[in-house]
Parts: structure tokens; C-alpha cells; sequence
């Protein structure tokens, strides 16, 4: 950038579409090659100090603290102080970047702590959604707020985000995956002013809007349904007090520490302070904060006095978010005639999936479903494996013949993506393997999965006949999703391997996926990348490591029928099928692309020379490349490895 731009008003500090995608490419290329790292005073609360950040999880936290914050100093080093007197140190990112004042057309409301990347993603969706032009000019307070210091002014109209709603006739609420901005007392305010003043509210996710095809349903749609400002937080206690009462209707300043003159007191930092300070009372019997702390008395208070105010601005943003979903009514049920008529659809996974958590902790005095197999207890989500929920789900259908699918839907689905995995997986694990599947493949809610666990009739059907039942099913799909964790022994179950190779010999898609990232094995992804997120290095160099000539079933006779069906493709090519070699020889080069770009990360030259040897391994192949088309010699030379 050139000189900086001073821009007086907060609002004219909108960046352009092009200027987002710009800094996002700038991040991208500091992430691929591991040169960005957390330096922050947070980051050694968290353990995480002198990590590298990679671009799939970097937040706006670590982007103002690594990057606006470092390099406007680094720049501009003689542009601390404002030549035109506003006593602002340095100054916003906009004002580094832009060459004018860019007034406001669209408001974005957010949380801090989601992930950049999906935050980028929902705004590239509404600029296709709206035919956004690159110069379309969106307020983000990260940008637009100077991070060195920004007067917010002592009432809330005064402060930065209620003047650029003042200018916008549109206010998109950017919903992460976790659902933090809902949960966030700034955002509330900000969609409180929006409905007040009657301007367009829309949700966004990574996946698109709230209310599309590609999010109807799911948990995240049921949370802004259940969305209630009263279990907002913000990061000063005497801000969420101040937001409260203005929604209340009452004078925004009563319950703060003000001055003899009846003026907010403010501290150092210019930020408001409660009126009891350390001393402030609580309200023991109130239901608790969401943070966990006791409520304060005087919130307490105001939520039994305006009740009916915080109701009506719950209401209102419920029905403008969920006026576009087709919420129907409770599914009836149904029989069908085999698995390959239970795929679930995505929103119904992850319903599942939040209902699930939502029985936790398991115990045996307390969960019904309780066996004597899942040991002492008590059990977290994060604990639950698939034979455990086995339990939960056969004790939930009752006396309802069929399968959790067929409880829940209406008709048959015919599924087009088929999930591999071992029952001594973490269900935790297997889910976000998914997540990060039905992100890179872009799938919409609508979108078919075959989830066996949840597809399976446990009453009705014998052991073999299941077993065939999967393979039909597994048929009628087009691609496949092998969940790994770090576990040699689950990842050396014999009918997920046998799966895998079914699924490669029919020609279909093959996937792997951890919690952390999934990789494409026979083609990319819709973006032409390989690997979506930052695929574990060490799950990947296991399963390279797995024999399928040894791999193991719990039955004896599964055992010798995988192994013969392995040798059954020896016909076509004696000996070097024999006995699963090929499908280990094609494993290991799907393996190879993380394996590789990790010893180009650590300078260990020995994993590269042994990769190099391996049959059919071209180290410069597309396929071997990272999430964010890194090959090995870019993380080489960004790492100064290799010598």
C-alpha cells in the first residue's frame, strides 16, 4: 500500500470486496509456508505460543493481533500519530488500504472467534447471491475500527456500529459453525437496530444463506430458532449491561458508574464500569450466564421487569430468519425395504448428532441405555463410540420397528455418499471428518449420507444380512468418506478396508477424512484442490503402515472372506495383487501428499528420500499438494528445510 488514507467517519471505512480477497490471498500465502504464527500474550494461556496458524483455522482474534497490528506499526512506523489531531494511534486496515472514504453498503455482524476462512466463504456466497460487484464496499468492524485504540463514544448511538447501520439498508449476521455470534450481546444489538429500524436482516453461513436449500435444517438453524438476546455475552460485563437496557427501553447508563455530573465514568481504556465494580451483586436463584458465572442482580432484575421486550425482539428475529424455511411438520415415519432406502440427509446427521451431546454425560445411574461394556463412566460426547450409541439408539426407537433413519423420515433416500468407518471410532471424531467432507464437496443440507449406525434395523435383521444389506447400499453410492482417528487398530478393521477397496474398484470417488481435514484420493474436490483442511501428517503415515493381508474381524469367518476377496483381484495381475498388495501400494500413494508436505516442514530429508522411492509417488503431483495448492517445495522454502 501506498500513503495511508485517513478517514474521519467510522462508516466511509468499508472494505471492497476485492480489498477482502486481496488480504485473504495475503494470508494464504503467510499460512501455506508456515510463516505466520501466534506471538500473542493469549496464545500462552492457550498453549499454542510460537505455533504455526494455519489458514483452515485462523481466526480474526489472530489475524488483528499477528497481522494488523504488526504491520500498519511495520509500514507506517512514523504514522502513530494522527497529523489531523483525532488522537488516534496509527489508524483501521481500510485506511491503509483504500484510497478514499468507501462508504458502507452492507453491515456485517459477527463473532470474533470464528474461522476466517468460512467467514470469507459466506461473504463470496452473498456477493454471488446479491451480483455484488468486487467495489461493493462491506463494513467489518475488524477492518474498519482502528485496533489501536477506537472512541466508542459513551452512548451506544455514538459507538461505530450503530452509525454505519445508520447509512446500510442491510445487516448480514455471519452465523459460525459453533454459533459463538449468536451467543454475542454486540450482535444482538445490531440486529436489534436493524428490525427497529426496519432495515433487510439476513443470516449467512459458510454454506450460504439461512433458509436456502444448502442451510434448511440442522442444529444450527434449530439454534436460531432458540436464539434468546438474554444469553448473549460480550467481553465487558458493562457493555452487555448497557446493550440490555437500551433493548429493554430504559435509560442505557443506569446500573454503570457515572460521574457527580450524572456523566458515564469511564475507565482507562475509555470502556464503561459497572456501578458495583468487584462488589456488583448476584442473583444466586437467576438461571446462570452462559459463560457460567452467576447472573448479576441488576440483569436479573431487568429481565423479570421488560421480559416482555426481550421476548418481542426474540420473536421478531425468528420469524425474519425462518420466514424462507419450510420448517413442515414431524416426520411420520415409515418401513423401507432395504438400507440402500436409509440414507439420511445432512441436517438430519447433524440433528442427530446435537441430540446426541444433548443426553450427556452418560452414566449408569442415570442413562437407561446404560451397558456394562462402556465401563465405569461417566461418558462425555467426546467419549460416545458408535457401538455405545448402538444403545442409545435401539433404546430411543423402542418398540418402533426399523432403523433410526426410517423414525425419522417420511420415504425412502437413496444415498449418494457412503461413511466408512470403525465402531472404536469417536463418534466426535467421525462427525467432524463429515463436516469437513460436506464443506469441501460443497453439499447442501439436502444432500444424502449412508450413515450404517443410523441405518441399520438392530431387531429385524441378522448379522449377515446386515452385512449384505451395507454392501447393496454402498452400491448406490458415488463416492466414499473413510474416517480415520490415530488409532493403528481401528484403522486395521478389515471390513472398512474391504469397503474401500469395493469402492475403488467400481470406479467411485474415495475420500479420507480426520476431525481436522479430509484428502480426495481418485479426484478433486469441486475448487481443484486435494486435501481441505490440514490433514494430520501422522494418521496419514499409520495408515500407509496398515497390511490389509493382516487386517482383523471380530468373526473368523469375516476374517478369511475379506482376505479371499482381496486375492480374488489377483486374477487380472498374478502377484502383485496377491494377497491385498496393490490396494496397500494404492493406499500408501493416497497417504503420500501430508506425509510429504510434513518432512518438507521438519527438514527430515530421510521421509522425502523414502517417499521418492516409491512405486508410481511423483512428488510434484498435483494430487501430493496442501489445502492451499502448497507442494512440498514451497514448505520447504518458506521453512528454510532441506538443505
Amino acid at each position: 500500500p501506498g500513503k495511508p488514507t485517513r478517514i474521519r467517519n467510522v462508516e466511509e471505512r468499508a472494505i471492497t470486496v476485492k480489498q477482502l480477497r486481496d488480504l485473504r490471498t495475503l494470508l494464504q500465502r503467510l499460512t501455506k509456508v508456515g510463516l505466520l504464527k501466534n506471538t500473542g500474550e493469549f496464545s500462552k494461556k492457550l498453549g499454542t505460543y510460537g505455533q504455526a496458524i494455519d489458514w483452515f483455522h485462523i481466526n480474526l482474534y489472530q489475524i488483528t493481533d499477528e497481522v494488523i497490528k504488526k504491520v500498519i506499526p511495520f509500514v507506517d512506523p512514523e504514522g502513530e500519530h494522527d497529523p489531523n489531531g483525532s488522537g488516534r494511534r496509527w489508524y483501521s486496515w481500510v485506511e491503509l488500504v483504500a484510497r478514499k472514504p468507501q462508504k458502507a453498503t452492507v453491515m456485517m455482524s459477527h463473532w470474533w472467534g470464528g474461522r476466517f476462512n468460512d467467514f470469507t466463504t459466506a461473504i463470496d456466497r452473498l456477493v454471488e447471491d446479491k451480483s455484488f460487484s468486487i467495489n461493493t464496499a462491506i463494513w467489518i468492524c475488524t477492518f474498519a475500527n482502528c485496533q489501536f485504540g477506537e472512541d466508542f463514544g459513551a452512548m451506544l448511538l455514538e459507538s461505530p456500529f450503530i452509525k454505519v447501520l445508520q447509512h446500510t439498508v442491510l445487516t448480514v449476521h455471519v452465523v459460525d459453525r459453533i454459533g459463538g455470534s449468536l451467543s454475542r450481546s454486540w450482535c444482538g444489538l445490531e440486529i436489534h437496530y436493524t428490525i427497529e429500524t426496519e432495515a433487510d436482516l439476513l443470516l449467512y453461513t459458510s454454506a450460504g444463506r439461512v433458509g436456502s436449500s444448502y442451510v434448511s435444517g440442522g442444529p444450527i438453524v434449530e439454534a436460531v430458532k432458540a436464539w434468546d438476546i438474554r444469553k448473549s455475552e460480550a467481553s465487558d460485563p458493562p457493555y452487555r449491561r448497557q446493550i440490555l437496557n437500551y433493548i429493554a427501553g430504559v435509560d442505557e447508563l443506569t446500573g454503570l458508574k457515572k460521574t457527580a455530573a450524572g456523566a458515564l465514568d469511564m475507565d482507562d481504556m475509555k470502556r464503561p464500569q459497572l456501578e458495583g465494580g468487584t462488589e456488583e451483586p448476584r442473583d444466586t436463584v437467576a438461571p446462570a450466564r452462559i459463560n457460567g458465572e452467576t447472573e448479576f442482580a441488576y440483569e436479573a432484575g431487568l429481565f423479570q421487569r421488560h421480559g416482555q421486550k426481550f421476548e418481542d425482539l426474540n420473536m421478531m428475529v425468528r420469524l425474519n430468519v425462518m420466514k424462507g424455511i419450510d420448517t413442515g411438520r414431524r416426520a411420520r415415519g415409515f418401513r423401507a425395504s432395504s438400507m440402500a432406502e436409509r440414507g439420511m440427509r445432512v441436517s438430519q446427521v447433524r440433528t442427530f448428532s446435537a441430540k446426541l451431546r444433548a443426553t450427556c454425560p452418560w452414566s449408569k445411574e442415570k442413562t437407561p441405555w446404560w451397558s456394562e461394556d462402556f465401563g465405569q463412566g461417566p461418558l462425555q460426547y467426546e467419549d460416545l463410540c458408535p457401538y455405545m450409541i448402538k444403545q442409545y439408539i435401539i433404546h430411543t426407537i423402542k418398540d418402533k420397528a426399523g432403523s433410526y433413519m426410517e423414525m425419522v423420515s417420511d420415504g425412502p433416500q437413496i444415498p449418494q455418499h457412503f461413511v466408512e468407518y470403525a465402531w472404536s471410532e469417536a463418534w466426535h471424531d467421525i462427525m467432524g471428518a463429515i463436516e469437513w467432507y460436506i464443506e469441501a464437496s460443497r453439499l447442501p443440507d439436502s444432500a444424502v449420507v449412508l450413515v450404517d449406525i443410523l441405518a441399520t434395523d438392530y431387531v429385524n435383521t441378522t448379522r449377515e444380512e446386515r452385512a449384505s444389506q451395507s454392501l447393496q447400499a454402498l452400491q448406490e453410492c458415488d463416492n466414499l468418506l473413510r474416517v480415520l482417528s490415530d488409532d493403528v487398530e481401528s484403522m486395521a478393521r478389515a471390513w472398512p478396508l474391504h469397503n474401500m477397496e469395493c469402492a475403488a474398484r467400481d470406479g467411485k470417488s474415495v475420500y479420507i477424512g480426520c476431525k481436522t481435514a479430509v484428502m480426495a484420493c481418485s479426484k478433486p474436490f469441486p475448487s481443484g484442490g486435494w486435501v481441505f483442511g490440514c490433514f494430520d501428517p501422522e494418521i496419514a503415515r499409520r495408515f500407509s503402515l496398515v497390511d490389509v493381508r493382516t487386517a482383523k474381524c471380530n468373526r473368523q469367518v469375516d476374517q478369511e472372506y475379506v482376505q479371499e476377496f482381496f486375492k480374488s483381484g489377483s486374477d487380472q495381475c498374478e502377484g502383485m495383487d496377491e494377497g491385498g498388495i496393490r490396494f496397500n501400494a494404492r493406499k500408501m500413494l493416497w497417504c503420500a501428499g501430508p506425509m510429504l508436505l510434513h518432512a518438507a516442514a521438519t527438514d527430515d530429508d530421510k521421509a522425502v528420500a523414502e517417499l521418492a522411492a516409491v512405486d508410481g509417488l511423483r512428488l510434484n503431483s498435483t494430487s501430493n499438494k496442501g489445502g492451499l495448492g502448497e507442494t512440498a517445495l514451497h514448505v520447504a522454502a518458506g521453512r528454510s528445510s532441506l538443505r
